[in-house]
């Protein structure tokens, strides 16, 4: 992974295209490169090489992480470096962090950082509680099938459709009121978990994008004039993903996310991990 680049020591550049979440996850390490090489946050991080696929045609050059992310600097303190303190790292396991067990993540590192410059702008904020109401999410009530196919497959194997369906039969002898808020980008796994679980599905049908499983694609290529909206909706049905009581996913830079945001790897089964 690339080492962050420095104008001047209190701003730090990042650059990075690709998709939302690899964007964060990039985001996220520079920040962890720079604190451990300097021992203090940058006062500014300029971010316009960020999240470039999802910005508006007429506005290319603008810094828009603030459109998703604020900066809680006032309310977030950082780790106050002491002498021989060892870097901070994602994890200690020398794999890709999206593709690691999600109980080998650092989280009380990594929780300030993720605390700090990753919590929900107001317009994200916004749509959460909107979808809160809208869905009459019960939180404790609820099990996340959480899909990413698609393009994925060529990243790393991709779990089976049956050990979604095995892992959240048991969950439901274990609670019966469980609801499954069934998240995908592929159109197959949304109508396989309806079809199972006829009467306490959710699906985000308003505000998500699929596409029948294409491995040469995403809907963010698909759909690509909605990226600027629907990425939005995206990042606050990952907050809503991360609150649930249990959540079933595969390995990926969003179920990273979804660790990250919940700061913990309880209620979390996770598929095809590297270590």
């Amino acid at each position: 992974m690339s080492s962050p680049t420095t104008t001047h020591l209190p701003v730090l550049t990042v650059s990075h295209s690709a998709g939302f979440f690899s964007c964060t996850t990039i985001f996220l390490e520079h920040i962890l490169d720079y604190y451990n090489k300097h021992h203090t946050h940058p006062e500014y991080i300029d971010s316009t090489g960020m999240y470039t696929w999802y910005k508006m045609q007429h506005n290319s050059i603008a810094d828009i992480k603030t459109e998703y992310f604020i900066d809680q600097k006032r309310t977030v303190a950082l780790p106050t470096y002491q002498e021989g303190d060892p870097p901070i790292r994602s994890t200690s396991k020398d794999v890709e962090q999206q593709f690691v067990h999600y109980n080998h993540l650092n989280y009380t590192a990594l929780q300030p950082f993720v605390q700090r410059f990753f919590s929900p702008s107001l317009t994200i904020q916004t749509i959460i509680e909107d979808m809160e109401e809208k869905y009459s999410l019960d939180y404790d009530n609820l099990c996340v099938l959480f899909y990413r196919g698609n393009d994925k497959a060529k990243e790393n194997k991709l779990p089976s459709y049956e050990q979604y369906l095995s892992t959240a039969r048991a969950l439901l002898k274990i609670n019966p009121e469980l609801h499954f808020l069934v998240q995908s980008d592929e159109t197959e796994f949304i109508d396989v978990m309806k079809k199972a679980f006829p009467d306490n599905h959710i699906v985000f049908y308003d505000e998500i994008r699929h596409i029948p499983r294409n491995p040469q694609t995403t809907v963010d290529r698909v759909f690509y004039s909605q990226n600027y909206v629907m990425s939005k909706y995206f990042l606050a049905i990952t907050y809503i993903m991360a609150k649930a009581k249990y959540v079933v996913c595969g390995s990926g830079n969003c179920s990273y996310w979804i660790a990250l945001f919940r700061g913990n790897n309880e209620g979390m089964t996770q598929f095809n991990y590297w270590l």
